[in-house]
């Protein structure tokens, strides 16, 4: 909701044109997502904007299709190829506004890739929305490092969420109380207290696992 009413804007308040725009996500689904809201806030100009998966786009770029083995390789080549210009670039320099979904899932490749499209595009407007207590996809190589370094490498500026609008008042309680006691290292949201819309309490229980496949975070 945050990215799509603030692609939104961008368009109908400050004319960026559709074409200058890139919208960066995980999954098809979201993506697909993204395109149907966009729809229903600004109508038909939606489909003429850029809104890709990471391998979608890098091989949209490289004009070839993609299948499931092909997808394993595809970021690094392409990367290497904007970097050596071997491919067309007035895509990728046109863009003005590049908005990334899920920015604390994001891998050493697809940070690569991203940190090169920034670059070709000659300083563009990043909009990047993520949460470092939500990084589920370390077994897949999402590091959060990236999300903490983009903020020092591109002086980005930092707004907190912290209103929580999913949850129950006496779990988003106990929430606090566990990331002060129990999550140590460099969270961006160290000292902000998550704050419950909801008002009302739910039901909570602890339950314990015994089990050899679990990951101990």
């Amino acid at each position: 909701r945050v990215l799509v009413h603030k692609v939104a804007a961008l368009l109908l308040m400050e004319d960026i044109k559709p074409v200058q725009f890139l919208m960066l996500t995980f999954s098809r689904p979201a993506a697909i997502e993204f395109r149907q809201r966009l729809h229903a806030l600004v109508g038909s100009i939606a489909f003429n904007i850029d809104i890709f998966t990471y391998h979608g786009f890098a091989f949209q770029l490289s004009g070839r299709l993609g299948d499931l083995e092909k997808a394993q390789h595809i970021l690094p080549q392409v990367t290497e190829a904007i970097r050596k210009k071997e491919l067309p670039l007035e895509q990728l320099r046109c863009k003005a506004v590049i908005v990334v979904d899920e920015f604390q899932d994001v891998s050493d490749e697809e940070y690569d890739f991203l940190s090169t499209i920034i670059e070709t595009a000659e300083e563009p407007r990043v909009i990047a929305v993520g949460d470092d207590d939500q990084n589920i996809y370390e077994f897949r190589g999402a590091n959060l490092q990236h999300m903490r370094n983009f903020v020092l490498e591109q002086n980005a500026k930092v707004y907190y969420l912290s209103e929580n609008y999913r949850s129950k008042a006496n779990l988003l309680a106990f929430s606090n109380q566990y990331l002060k006691q129990f999550i140590r290292g460099e969270r961006l949201k160290k000292e902000i207290d998550l704050v419950a819309v909801q008002k009302d309490h739910g039901r909570l229980g602890i339950i314990h696992y015994d089990s050899p496949y679990l990951i101990e975070g």
